[in-house]
């Protein structure tokens, strides 16, 4: 019995330093990174949210999301993340590309005066796009949070 553990635990030690020594040489996986450009706002304040496309194939978003961008604002009331800024325009959302290594900045503010602004709290920039094409797989992104504080931008 302590020889058949034996013979199964140096496998399983081979076949792990066999498959260590295969990923040795592969770069780190590409991704797309999104990021605010400040962890405090006050607000009324435009966000600016950066989107780096690190994969080797250009990715999809739809607009139509806060303040009909692509990005949506979810701000975490009550354990749970809502979206804000909801989009007002009648018109359907359109397609957003952003080329392989390519970065697209995105204004999150009001375009209708009858738009909220965000409200104060914990909040985090998400992206929902497709890998390829229009029609490729579907994969969502968020920042680190960011905070809009109580006091406003004067008017």
């Amino acid at each position: 019995m302590k020889f058949g553990y034996t013979a199964k635990r140096c496998i399983l030690s081979l076949l792990c330093a066999w498959l260590l020594a295969a990923d040795a040489g592969k770069s780190a996986p590409s991704s797309v990174q999104i990021a605010s450009d400040k962890s405090n706002y006050r607000q009324g304040e435009v966000v600016l949210v950066q989107i780096k496309n690190d994969l080797a194939s250009s990715i999809y978003a739809l607009s139509g999301q806060t303040y009909c961008t692509i990005v949506t604002v979810e701000r975490f009331v009550n354990e749970q993340w809502n979206a804000e800024g909801r989009c007002r325009v009648l018109g359907p959302p359109g397609w957003v590309e952003i080329a392989a290594s390519d970065t697209l900045s995105v204004k999150i503010k009001p375009i209708l005066p009858s738009d909220q602004i965000l409200t104060p709290g914990r909040h985090r920039a998400k992206l929902t796009f497709n890998v390829g094409s229009r029609s490729g797989s579907t994969q969502t992104g968020f920042s680190s949070d960011f905070k809009i504080n109580n006091n406003t931008l004067p008017q």
